[in-house]
């Protein structure tokens, strides 16, 4: 379990409900249960599981066929796996690629609370960065789970530098996959799946995921009523 305290408290991946303090401002995600608990509002989601007990031969084989060529491709490419990038780096990175996206930029203040739980990678090819990906991870659970991930695929004109960089992303989820078995890892958490959703981009992401196959699990997040209260009093003063 991950404990971080800031205004309130949030903690990752709790095996169960017992122990839970109903009368703080505490937050528990990606609990591994999804039993009600008293005190506190329940949320449902899913994630992706890909075991990494298994050979990395066999964990490979165990993708898609095309998912497995074009990480074979990457790699004929001479797309490259890389922790050398700071979190300053991964933020200016990632907010390039959130404005081409309309979505939230972030803050090098609001991971920096996590950054001893963080671990970043890259896919490099000639002297370029093409993908990032961000994970939270504890070794107590032997769980990593992609936190963020950034291409910067929207900004490019080039047809085949467009398509190194789907290759290399495959490949940076591939490599990401045997780096964390090799510290020790057992969970790669594919970082959440909108299961049964009717938005499309939504389901662009899912089928993307599929084609590292893994377990759907279904997981629990719980919220202290105090700490729901005050956020949603947050999001009416805000309109």
């Amino acid at each position: 379990m991950l404990e971080v305290k800031k205004k309130s408290t949030t903690r990752w991946f709790n095996s169960s409900t017992e122990g839970m303090n109903p009368f703080g401002l505490t937050h528990y995600r990606n609990c591994q249960t999804t039993e009600k608990k008293f005190g506190f509002f329940r949320t449902i989601s899913y994630t992706k599981f890909v075991d990494l007990t298994i050979d990395t031969n066999e964990l490979l084989k165990s993708f898609e066929k095309n998912t497995q060529y074009e990480i074979r491709r990457a790699q004929r490419e001479g797309v490259e796996f890389s922790e050398q990038i700071t979190l300053h780096e991964f933020v200016e990175f990632y907010n390039i690629f959130a404005e081409t996206k309309q979505r939230n930029k972030i803050t090098y203040s609001s991971l920096e609370p996590l950054i001893k739980h963080l671990k970043i990678s890259k896919a490099m090819a000639g002297g370029d960065c093409l993908v990032v990906h961000l994970y939270l991870c504890d070794q107590t659970a032997s769980r990593a789970q992609l936190h963020y991930s950034a291409t910067h695929f929207r900004k490019e004109t080039n047809h085949d530098t467009i398509k190194l960089i789907g290759y290399a992303n495959r490949f940076l989820h591939y490599s990401d996959m045997c780096h964390f078995k090799n510290l020790g890892y057992k969970i790669y958490d594919l970082g959440g799946y909108a299961h049964q959703t009717d938005n499309q981009d939504l389901a662009k992401i899912n089928k993307f995921k599929d084609c590292f196959h893994g377990k759907l699990v279904e997981e629990g997040n719980y919220m202290s009523i105090p700490l729901y209260m005050i956020e949603k009093a947050k999001k009416i003063f805000k309109k």
